[in-house]
């Protein structure tokens, strides 16, 4: 009794000074209408996917088999904790590497439950 459940908002963009407002019209016994209103306290909103960690390292390897293992990267919010709720596309490729070296496999793969899981990222030395 007296309390207000609201299930679903949603916002436009992050912000670090939101408020929620309520209000109600009152109306007593000597029928004199009055506006209630209570303020929430300052809260921000933080974004849903904001960085990438990798949780499993790839693995040792030779030229043209792959990866020994195959990495896994999560997806984290601002808080650090696990971004489950979104499917986010994670794009691998290759960093450092000389000249004619390639990265092969499904290099593209989307989040499930806060990880993209690789499964056949091999890399070929030039020659091979």
């Amino acid at each position: 009794a007296g309390v207000a459940e609201f299930s679903v908002f949603s916002f436009a963009e992050p912000n670090d000074a939101y408020r929620l407002q309520f209000t109600a019209q009152a109306t007593t016994t000597s029928a004199t209408d009055r506006a209630l209103v209570t303020l929430s306290q300052p809260f921000a909103i933080l974004p849903r996917a904001s960085r990438l960690v990798i949780k499993r390292q790839p693995g040792d390897t030779t030229s043209r088999q792959p990866l020994a293992e195959q990495p896994i990267v999560g997806l984290l919010g601002a808080d650090g904790t696990a971004v489950t709720d979104e499917q986010v596309n994670v794009h691998a490729y290759l960093s450092g590497s000389a000249p004619g070296v390639v990265l092969s496999g499904t290099r593209d793969t989307y989040t499930v439950l806060g990880a993209a899981t690789f499964t056949d990222l091999m890399i070929t030395l030039p020659g091979d």
